[in-house]
């Protein structure tokens, strides 16, 4: 049992490492990409839904936080849906704090290992940049 455990601890570090080397290079990237501008009452039903939330917390380092909380359909939700809600919610921070990157939280303690890493590509997939924080530095 500890011998798994550990197992996937190495394996969740990996992965880790993989997504900061791949995402923490984009902070600087959110100056440059040219986002279509997204109103809330655009996409309120997406909204709704809160698969993704900004809830107004900030980590030591001033980056704001989105939290995934658990929702069951998170894997059928479409495309342009989970594009458009996380396009939206990177751009309600200041430019100075989004450019320190976002600290991602995502609950799926009652979900397998294999939704976690689905779930972490997809927000990956997506161009989130990333804090520090979030990948454990600082």
């Amino acid at each position: 049992w500890n011998m798994k455990l550990q197992g996937e601890a190495r394996r969740l570090e990996q992965t880790c490492d993989k997504l900061w080397v791949s995402l923490f290079t984009c902070t600087d990237e959110i100056m440059q990409q040219e986002i279509r501008p997204l109103v809330a009452v655009d996409i309120i039903e997406q909204l709704h839904r809160q698969f993704a939330i900004l809830s107004g917390g900030r980590g030591k380092d001033g980056a704001p936080i989105i939290t995934f909380p658990e929702y069951a359909g998170f894997s059928d939700i479409p495309d342009e849906d989970f594009l458009n809600v996380v396009t939206y919610l990177t751009s309600i921070p200041s430019l100075e704090a989004a450019s320190i990157g976002f600290i991602i939280v995502i609950d799926r303690r009652r979900d397998k290992w294999s939704a976690v890493k689905a779930s972490l590509t997809r927000i990956a997939v997506s161009g989130v940049c990333l804090s520090e924080q979030t990948l454990g530095g600082k």
